[in-house]
């Protein structure tokens, strides 16, 4: 299911009071995403054509209801000055007023919006060109791979340990069974109570993997959900399925400092797997013959291209890089 699919189908069924606590999670992940404008902008927009009014409501009644939905009384309100809204963003004023200005069949929508984003404090970490440690307030560890993000609500933490991922990381998280840690990264929900694992997102074909290395960890998609222990990993493929894989390599940790890719006569199929989660590019043999080769080798962490020039030179082969895919054959093969 597609972002924006999942958005309108999460407000249809908190309209209808049939959302749980973990899609109101995910739900409100959505609205506070500055990506994800642009979709709700568009859902609104056929929501409006639906119940468009047949008189447009004035600037005072609009004013009046947005400040209604806020729980303001309107009779306070100075129209003279720039309407304020505590809680909102300039970007985010623009969602209520466009429902306050609709219909009233759109306020429950509208007081959702205002109830997400109001009263919230937040806490965001963003790796920038190398990896990053992050230390959560109930102890956990948070290593945060470059260019990813991590974020967390302060004012619930001391009740309900949730989070948000976006990109790649590696997580130590310190164990407490009466409040369960929860982890949201795309359309998957990841629980723990103390545990160490490792979880990539693959924004290209929107997949993901969870590694763990200790403890276990429950992961759920909308349509299915999958238990992982010590040594298995879990790939969430684009239809929401899961796959469950052993992996006690650690290679999925070789981006974090001090660490590094390695085979230890490991089968080429089992080294272009490994590969294919760690650059997101899935690698084909084209020659059946070598699937049956092992590899041993120890790669400093670098570009797809430099540890498929140790393996080539190590096994003979030779690779080509496509868009879609790498294609590995024996270097007496010509391409096609």
């Amino acid at each position: 299911m597609e972002a924006h699919e999942e958005l309108e189908l999460l407000l249809q069924k908190w309209q209808q009071q049939l959302c749980t606590p973990a899609e109101q999670e995910r739900l409100h992940a959505y609205l506070s995403d500055p990506h994800y404008k642009s979709h709700l902008d568009l859902i609104l927009e056929k929501e409006w054509q639906v119940h468009q009014p047949s008189e447009k409501l004035s600037e005072e009644k609009s004013i009046a209801i947005l400040h209604k939905i806020l729980r303001k009384d309107p009779s306070t309100v100075d129209d003279s000055r720039p309407l304020s809204t505590p809680g909102f963003s300039a970007s985010d004023k623009w969602v209520v007023w466009k429902i306050a200005a609709s219909v009233v069949g759109l306020l429950v929508l509208a007081s959702f919006v205002a109830y997400l984003m109001q009263n919230r404090s937040y806490h965001q970490y963003q790796a920038q060109k190398t990896p990053e440690k992050v230390q959560l307030p109930d102890g956990s560890i948070v290593m945060l791979n470059a260019h990813s993000t991590l974020i967390y609500e302060e004012n619930f933490w001391h009740t309900r340990r949730l989070t948000r991922l976006k990109g790649e990381a590696f997580l130590q998280i310190a164990r407490n069974p009466n409040k369960p840690f929860m982890l949201t990264i795309q359309n998957a929900e990841i629980e723990v109570v103390g545990t160490k694992f490792t979880v990539k997102e693959n924004l290209h074909n929107r997949t993901l993997w969870v590694a763990v290395s200790e403890g276990k960890v429950a992961c759920r998609s909308q349509t299915a959900q999958l238990i992982l222990t010590r040594n298995q990993v879990g790939t969430l493929t684009s239809n929401g399925q899961w796959i469950q894989e052993i992996d006690s390599s650690g290679n999925e940790r070789s981006w974090i400092p001090g660490h590094r890719i390695e085979f230890k006569n490991f089968p080429l199929t089992i080294v272009a797997r490994q590969l294919e989660r760690l650059y997101g590019i899935p690698i084909v043999l084209q020659d059946s013959s070598i699937s049956t080769l092992k590899l041993t080798a120890y790669c400093r962490p670098g570009s797809l291209e430099s540890i498929l020039e140790k393996i080539t030179i190590s096994l003979n082969l030779t690779y080509t890089i496509t868009p879609q895919q790498v294609l590995l054959r024996p270097a007496s093969t010509s391409a096609d």
